[in-house]
Parts: structure tokens; sequence; C-alpha cells
């Protein structure tokens, strides 16, 4: 056992998530997911992916707890209201993955969870992978000869000087450098330029594309999930925020919109929940998103909503193949944010810089 389950297993014993609970009874959780693990081992993108069983796991400990499960629309509207019943919970599911439908939209539908979908569009309306996720997946599993033979590593090396190739960081670099130089081709030429990375990388890609491991929803599969119950809004076209300039923003979530409003067939004006792309946000782009109509819009820091907070930057709780159900537990009942909220407090304070 490692000493944060050990500690957090002394506090539950002695009562203090119960009082945790009703202490924070009046704040909202959201939790966040993303897609489910349809590859081998090892486990690819721990807050990325989950495992299969691991999420059905956690929605069925979720469905018993005790705590209720609200839709997203009715969690904002009766926070607004001030009549959140207590220790609410909403779900929520970033991206639209095509696993998220084959395995997490079944279980969803079985214990009768509400859940909120944000789905970006471009890829659904185009097909085929997510082409930054997969080449990140090849260059980090990628064997090391084949990665030292690679132009791209020499090229790194050269612009990095003392930048290793086979540690994390480097295999970041190479896979940031690959991503770009992809999506700068024509779109019609950019899955053959992975396929030939692959190939270098001496990494089979058949497997993955057939698998649809890296590939969102396609347009009828978003309207099968709608049809299922889920609740879909919106995550941007592109999943970019474009260095958070207003306007480009306002494009990519009313390019969502009237891609999504067009796919469900929905009234665009029922589109109005949104989750910044990568959890990229700021107080500048807060007047734009609300000009589109947007009443919450969801990010990906850490911890519950209180009544008082500003419905355009809400956090929420992250939940990762690597954290265990007390974690998980402990960030619901809301004293990991009190345990983590006191020790920053007791860290010294940096003198501001005023020179």
């Amino acid at each position: 056992m490692g000493t944060t389950t050990a500690a957090l297993s002394v506090l539950k014993s002695a009562g203090a998530f119960r009082l945790a609970k009703r202490t924070t009874r009046s704040k909202l959780r959201i939790l966040c997911y993303h897609g489910l693990w349809l590859g081998g081992r090892p486990q690819y993108g721990d807050c990325l992916y989950m495992q299969p069983r691991m999420f059905e796991e956690r929605m069925e400990w979720l469905a018993r707890s005790g705590y209720p499960v609200l839709s997203l629309d009715e969690a904002i509207a009766r926070l607004d209201e001030h009549s959140l019943p207590a220790n609410a919970v909403t779900i929520t599911i970033d991206d639209g993955w095509f696993s998220t439908l084959m395995g997490m939209v079944p279980v969803l539908e079985r214990l009768r969870l509400p859940a909120t979908l944000y789905a970006t569009t471009y890829y659904s309306t185009r097909g085929g992978p997510v082409l930054n996720v997969l080449i990140d997946y090849l260059v980090s599993h990628a064997p090391a000869d084949a990665l030292a033979r690679s132009l791209y590593v020499r090229d790194l090396a050269r612009s990095h000087p003392g930048l290793a190739a086979q540690s994390n960081a480097g295999r970041n670099a190479i896979g940031g450098q690959l991503a770009s130089a992809v999506d700068a081709l024509p779109g019609n030429q950019r899955l053959d330029a992975v396929r030939e990375v692959a190939a270098t990388l001496d990494m089979d890609i058949i497997p993955i594309l057939e698998g649809r491991w890296f590939d969102l929803m396609s347009e009828d599969e978003l309207r099968q999930a709608h049809r299922r119950g889920v609740d879909i809004q919106l995550h941007t076209h592109t999943h970019r925020m474009h260095e958070l300039a207003p306007e480009k923003v306002t494009g990519e979530i009313e390019k969502n919109r009237t891609e999504l409003s067009r796919i469900l067939n929905v009234d665009p004006s029922t589109l109005r929940h949104f989750c910044y792309p990568s959890g990229v946000h700021s107080r500048v782009v807060f007047d734009a998103v609300r000009r589109c109509g947007i009443r919450s819009a969801t990010t990906t820091e850490t911890g519950l909503v209180s009544i008082e907070d500003e419905r355009m930057s809400l956090s929420r709780i992250l939940d990762c193949q690597s954290m265990g159900l007390l974690e998980f537990e402990a960030r619901l009942t809301g004293i990991w944010d009190m345990i983590t909220g006191a020790r920053e407090r007791m860290l010294p304070r940096k003198e501001a810089y005023t020179g």
C-alpha cells in the first residue's frame, strides 16, 4: 500500500470522508472521462484511455454510492437556482471516441446514468484516426533501435543538443515534430504519411486502424449515441483554441454547433454547454464564449464546483486508469481538495518580483 493510499485509509476510518462530504454537500462534482483503451498491453494514455472493465466498475460503484447523478443541463440549472441535491454528480466525457460508444454507452444505459459527451466534429465528419494521438502512440511504443534509425531523431538531436531520444521528453519531442510535419500536409496525404512513419518505426499499424483504437465516432455513430440517451454538447470543431484568439474560438464553437445540429437534427440553441479542448482557457475568451450562447464551460482543472464559481471555467474531477477507488472517493467527498489546499497554504510564499 502506497503512502497516499495508507493516509487516505486512515482518514476514511476516522470519519474524515463523511465529514468532508457533509461539508461540501452544496457543491457539484463534475466527473471527466475520455475514451476506453481498445489495444493490448501496456496501457496507453493514463487519463486519455481507461480499461473497459475499470470504467464499468467505477460506474457500478457510483450507481450504488448514494451520490445523486444528474444530467449536466439539469445540474447547471439547479446550481444557478441554488437547488442542487446534496453531493450532486454529473458525468462528462470528452472528444467522442469510438470506444466511448462501444464500451461506455452500454454501461451508462444499463445503470441508467445520464452523461454528457463533448464532441469535436472534424474527424467525425471526415473519418479516420486522430493522427496526432496515433503518432504519439507509435513513437512512444517504437522499438529503441527503430527510433534511433529515424532521420527525425537525428534532426531533433541537432536542434536540441543533449536531448536523449530514448527519454520520455525525447520521445514526446519527436512525436510533436512528426505530428506538426504531418499536419502541414494536404488532408488526403496525411494518413499515408503516418503509414510510412509506422513502417520506418517497425510498428504494425493495421490492427490499430482496423480496431479503430484512435477513431472518433462517425456521424452515424454520434446519432446512435444521441438516440441512446447521451447528451451531446460542444467541444470545438478541430479541437483547437488558436492561441486563445476570441474570434477564432467563436468560429470553432459555431462550426462545431452547426455540424452537431445537422448531424443530430437538433435545435442549435440546445447546444449550450462547452468544454475547452485540452483544458486550454483564459478569461480573455470568456465573453466570446458567452456570446455564443454558452451556459457552462468546463476545464481540466481539478476541484468541486461552488455556486459562486465562474460558469465559463468550471472545474472537474479527472478520473484516470492509475487512480485507485480510494483516491476517487476522496476526490468526490472533497477531502482531496481540502488536503491539497491546506498543503499549498503551508508552502512558503515567494516574494513578488518588483524589478
